[in-house]
């Protein structure tokens, strides 16, 4: 036969546990809300790095677009005066230095080349 169990073991009630204890349950409580909090403004500022860090690469490319347009423009203006140069010259059958010379000193050559 098997011996006899002189003692048996004793069972804590959980709401005795927590009546207890309540000072360290407090101080879980604390600590979780606290964690919670730190995790969550942790989020929030990423979510706001990124959306300014999407804002600033679209204002970027914005930028870079009109900069392409103006650029483009003033080599457009530069060939078209490069063009109006070329054919007035032509125009006046100008290869000789001296003729290039005299229509250099003329006023149509001059407000062809100020635009």
């Amino acid at each position: 036969m098997p011996e006899p169990i002189s003692k048996q073991p004793t069972f804590r009630n959980p709401k005795n546990f927590l009546l207890q204890n309540k000072t360290s349950l407090v101080v879980f409580i604390a600590f979780a809300l606290a964690a919670s909090s730190n995790i969550g403004a942790a989020i929030l500022l990423k979510g706001r790095y990124d959306g300014e860090l999407r804002d600033a690469h679209a204002y970027v490319r914005v930028i870079a677009s009109l900069i392409s347009i103006q650029t483009s423009r003033t080599f457009q203006g530069l060939e078209l005066v490069h063009h109006n140069i070329d054919d007035y010259i032509e125009k006046a059958d100008a290869f000789s230095s001296n003729n290039i010379n005299n229509i250099a000193a003329t006023k149509t050559f001059m407000s062809i080349s100020e635009y």
